[in-house]
């Protein structure tokens, strides 16, 4: 990551911090990175995905002149572990498949309805939510 970037959210160094949020569009995908500060409000579920992507989307709304709606719709959140960063899938097809049946067989529903996985980089156990049809992490128990 290049020292010089900064958070996607308050726009403070990134330093060298490993994390960021990966959004997907038909055409191209976004790295949105963020400092360690924001990453912990994320770990505590204080700063919602949600919240991201709209801001990401309002700053290139402004920039092409589409609409906020129309970019929402067409994104994919990519699925990472909060603890580490790391996704919960690898590169290659087989790769991906025994990341899901491993995310599969660690998922527990907790009562509220979310799901909770365990990384199997880190070990950190994330909370799981959908939004938008979506399963994203919104929080680390």
């Amino acid at each position: 990551m290049d020292s010089r970037a900064t958070c996607h959210h308050c726009n403070a160094p990134v330093g060298d911090s490993p994390y960021a949020l990966v959004v997907s569009g038909p055409d191209d995908d976004w790295r949105l990175p963020l400092c360690r500060a924001c990453q912990e409000l994320r770990q505590n579920g204080q700063l919602p995905v949600d919240l991201l992507v709209q801001q990401w989307a309002y700053g290139r709304a402004g920039s092409r002149g589409s609409t906020i709606t129309s970019d929402l719709e067409l994104v994919v959140i990519q699925l990472d572990c909060l603890g580490c960063g790391g996704g919960f899938s690898g590169g290659s097809d087989e790769e991906d498949a025994e990341a899901e049946s491993v995310g599969a067989a660690s998922a527990r529903r907790l009562p509220d309805g979310s799901l909770s996985t365990v990384c199997p980089s880190c070990r950190r156990t994330n909370v799981l939510e959908r939004r938008g049809g979506q399963l994203v992490a919104v929080r680390l128990w």
